[in-house]
């Protein structure tokens, strides 16, 4: 019998499973394929303790859109929740992941020096900044998919037939101003005696 190794233990992304029931349509998969793909890339990364910043080591779900030439309002729970999901649990991973990495390449038995706790003071920061600016995005999109765009569409829908059924109108009443002024000439060109005779 061979010696188990902590690989063979380690559970493997979502790749190596089959792929999932809610992936029906062309752009779901196109997307589930990105997703996987960026999540092997940054496993690697984090493995080969490349990503120094939260950004290189998380899946950003615009990133995604953008690489598969959607637009990134589509990844929203709304529109596509298994999608948002899916990239919420990878990325739980690769958390997971980067913590354990840290703590066996960080465990030395010392103390940081001065020099190392600014760094990791300043890289914490740099962090929680970045978390800052991805929870604002998400909460950018999630206003800009709200029912406003929605209702200020409708009525800019409304307004453009209104402006149309406006220019119809003025033209209806123009033809018949002109038929009115033709009449009139018309009338006013009968003498009086053939004006007498119509009435």
């Amino acid at each position: 019998m061979s010696p188990i190794n902590l690989e063979q233990l380690r559970k493997k992304p979502e790749a190596a499973e089959s792929i999932p029931d809610w992936v029906t349509s062309e752009t779901k998969s196109t997307l589930y394929e990105a997703i996987i793909s960026m999540y092997i890339k940054i496993e690697s990364d984090i493995l080969n303790n490349k990503p120094k910043n939260l950004k290189d080591r998380k899946i950003v779900a615009r990133k995604i859109a953008l690489q598969c030439n959607l637009s990134p309002s589509i990844i929203t729970p709304r529109r596509q929740p298994e999608v948002v999901d899916l990239i919420s649990d990878l990325n739980q991973r690769l958390d997971e992941l980067y913590i354990s990495v840290i703590a066996k390449s960080s465990f030395s038995g010392r103390k940081l020096s001065r020099a190392e706790l600014l760094e990791e003071n300043r890289t914490l920061k740099l962090e929680v900044a970045e978390l800052r600016s991805l929870s604002l995005g998400a909460y950018a999109t999630s206003i800009l998919e709200s029912s406003l765009p929605e209702k200020s569409r409708l009525a800019a829908l409304t307004i453009a037939k209104l402006r149309e059924e406006i220019s119809r109108q003025e033209i209806i009443i123009e033809n018949q101003a002109e038929q009115n002024r033709n009449y009139m000439e018309a009338l006013n060109r009968l003498k009086p005696s053939q004006a007498s005779d119509i009435s």
